[in-house]
C-alpha cells in the first residue's frame, strides 16, 4: 500500500470518528442513569476496538488510552455487579473519553 492509499484509509477512519465517539458519549450517559452489564460490554467493545484501530493509523496516545480504558472495563465488567458501589471507573471513563477527543482534535 502507498502512502496516498494508506491517507485515503486513513481519511475514511477519521470520518467514522463522530459515529463512534456518539457511541462513546451514549453510552457514558446510559451508565450514568443506570449502571448495566450490556451497555458496560457495548463501551468496552468500542473502546477495544479503538484501541487497536488507532494505533494502526498513527494515534499512539489514543491506543494507550484506550488498551488502559479497555483492561480497566474489563474488570469492572468481571466484577459486575459489584463496581457500582464504586464509580470511580465511571469518572476515569468520562476522563478517558475527553482525553481521546483532545488527542484526535490535535491531528
Amino acid at each position: 500500500m502507498n502512502d496516498d492509499e494508506f491517507d485515503k484509509i486513513r481519511q475514511i477512519y477519521l470520518s467514522s470518528l463522530p459515529e463512534k465517539f456518539n457511541a462513546i458519549q451514549e453510552s457514558l450517559e446510559k451508565l450514568h442513569q443506570s449502571v448495566d452489564l450490556q451497555t458496560m460490554n457495548d463501551l468496552r467493545f468500542i473502546v477495544h476496538k479503538m484501541a487497536g484501530m488507532a494505533g494502526v493509523y498513527g494515534y499512539t496516545t489514543v491506543s494507550e488510552i484506550c488498551r488502559g480504558w479497555d483492561q480497566n472495563l474489563s474488570k469492572m465488567i468481571a466484577s459486575f455487579p459489584t463496581c457500582q458501589k464504586d464509580l470511580g471507573w465511571l469518572k476515569d471513563s468520562d476522563l478517558n473519553f475527553a482525553k481521546i477527543k483532545r488527542e484526535f482534535s490535535r491531528g
